[in-house]
């Protein structure tokens, strides 16, 4: 845009350059780190200076990369030769899906992780689009975040994404249910939460970690 002047051009010019010098033989994780700061300052500028909503935005890349991964993920999962190798644990397919080799050690199959590091990041990612799309925009069918989502198979997504959505869809239809189970289910977690040992007992059943020897 013309409001954007010489800021976001010597914004652009670093992200280039930093870009470029981590293909030189150094430690980059601090590089990285500033990278990812720049990247997000453009974003910033570029979404102050047009007015655009970027949740909106927000919604309708999650939900092209939710149709991708959904295409993409199936055949890694029966054809893994598909994936090809990054490093010792990173394989790629087109560049557009990721899939981890501990996957496969732990779980025996791949989990859609979408362009992420981990399949756990992805389903938060489209639990924030399914929420944005159904009680602001309503633009996008909701079940193709939730396919995506129950891909990942991430408990630590899923214990949030699906108990919303179920409160989602049965407020459309009976408003005083929804929120009396919602106010039910809020009472049994918190006695749960309070008897001794159950967050302990929550984490290892969710996510196979222990609050207490896991680093």
């Amino acid at each position: 845009p013309r409001a954007v002047r010489g800021s976001y051009g010597i914004l652009v010019i670093a992200i280039f350059v930093a870009s470029y010098a981590q293909d030189f033989q150094i430690d980059d994780k601090e590089l990285f780190v500033i990278l990812k700061a720049l990247i997000a300052g453009v974003a910033c500028i570029y979404f102050k200076r047009t007015r655009r909503d970027f949740r909106e935005h927000f919604v309708d890349v999650m939900y092209y990369m939710a149709i991708i991964s959904l295409v993409l993920y199936p055949l890694a999962y029966v054809a893994p030769g598909i994936a090809r190798h990054i490093d010792d644990e990173y394989s790629t397919v087109f560049g557009l899906l990721y899939v981890r080799s501990t996957d496969l050690q732990r779980f025996n199959h791949y989990r859609n992780q979408g362009i992420f590091w981990e399949a756990g990041v992805y389903g938060v990612m489209l639990t924030m689009a399914f929420a944005y799309n159904f009680l602001k925009y309503k633009k996008r069918p909701n079940w193709v975040f939730l396919l995506a989502a129950l891909s990942t198979q991430s408990m630590g997504a899923l214990s949030v994404l699906m108990p919303f959505a179920a409160y989602c869809y049965l407020h459309q239809r009976q408003p005083r249910l929804a929120n009396l189970a919602a106010i039910m289910l809020g009472v049994v977690v918190a006695l749960v939460l309070a008897a001794p040992g159950a967050i302990d007992d929550a984490f290892s059943t969710l996510f196979g970690r222990s609050l207490q020897g896991d680093s």
